[in-house]
């Protein structure tokens, strides 16, 4: 088994909490983190830290602290503070990668290798659906990356070097106006 521990957690709402509860029972958690805005906030310091403790969740002081502490980090904020959330943690997590090569590096592969990634998510698609689960990740997954596959065999990334910036790639999916059939790799 995967050591996964200590599991941090960005967000400590009433999603947050809940997922700490969930993890907290799981075989080979050991070790739930949690920072939010509110275990800082002189109004709500108090009482956060207290339901943290009390769940035996560890409150870490800051989302730094969260970030450096955690092998494994789960984000549940508001859909509306996402990206700042990101955009700060990413600051603390491996500080050394530099994330827009990285993100460079991850279009290129799927531009390049849309069509099997498809086929490997179809596959697993199938195989939560055969376990007796909703498939509705790895399929909408399987349809993303044909969609991006076809638009490659159409010629949309031509002329885009292996080594160009994500925004390149992103910028070309932006100018493309498909229908929504097309978008299902139909």
């Amino acid at each position: 088994m995967m050591n996964l521990n200590p599991i941090g957690l960005i967000g400590y709402g009433e999603v947050g909490k809940t997922f700490c509860a969930g993890l907290k029972t799981k075989p080979g958690v050991t070790t739930v983190a949690a920072w939010d805005l509110k275990f800082s906030s002189p109004a709500t310091r108090d009482a956060e830290q207290a339901h943290a403790a009390a769940a035996g969740v560890q409150a870490c002081a800051s989302m730094q602290a969260l970030c450096e502490s955690a092998i494994f980090i789960l984000c549940a904020v508001t859909a509306s503070n996402t990206l700042s959330v990101a955009q700060e943690a990413a600051k603390y997590i491996r500080p050394g990668i530099d994330w827009q090569e990285q993100g460079a590096y991850l279009f290129s592969r799927v531009v390049q290798h849309g069509k099997r990634r498809a086929e490997e998510m179809r596959e697993a698609a199938n195989t939560v659906r055969a376990a007796g689960f909703d498939s509705f990740m790895p399929a909408a997954t399987a349809d993303k990356q044909q969609w991006v596959a076809n638009l490659a065999e159409e010629g949309v990334f031509k002329g885009i070097a292996k080594d160009a910036r994500w925004q390149d790639c992103a910028d070309r999916l932006l100018a493309v106006k498909t229908p929504a059939s097309r978008c299902a790799g139909k």
